[in-house]
């Protein structure tokens, strides 16, 4: 995915099940990075469900005790990179895993969707 700028993101930590009633959930993995534009810091959570499903969603660090964190607009308008780093992570995650799929949820409101992750990286490729 040469030519798509992204954020350099550490892998943090592996997190249990954090008390989900949801069995089919194994564990929560949380990713962090930097703006080089805001300065601020955005968390990125990738849920690992059965199935090779995994849901990833991002929020900013300072709005990690918010019930609406992955509802509210930052006015930062850095949408793309911040959108292209988790495309990056999900492509680490695919390559851990080749069976994987992915939901991302990351909008104004609550907005969920399944990619394919072949889909997903021919499109890419072929933008």
């Amino acid at each position: 995915m040469e030519g798509l700028f992204y954020y350099p993101f550490p892998f943090v930590h592996t997190f249990d099940r954090m008390d989900s009633d949801d069995p089919s959930l194994q564990c929560k993995r949380l990713y962090s990075f930097d703006s080089t534009k805001t300065h601020h810091t955005y968390w990125v959570w990738v849920e690992v469900y059965s199935e090779h499903f995994y849901a990833v969603k991002f929020h900013l660090k300072e709005h990690k005790d918010s019930n609406r964190k992955y509802r509210l607009l930052t006015g930062l308008n850095e949408v793309r990179p911040v959108v292209n780093t988790c495309i990056m992570i999900m492509s680490r995650i695919a390559d851990e895993d080749p069976l994987s799929s992915f939901g991302f949820i990351g909008a104004n409101r609550a907005v969920f969707c399944l990619i394919s992750y072949s889909y997903f990286l021919d499109y890419i490729l072929d933008s």
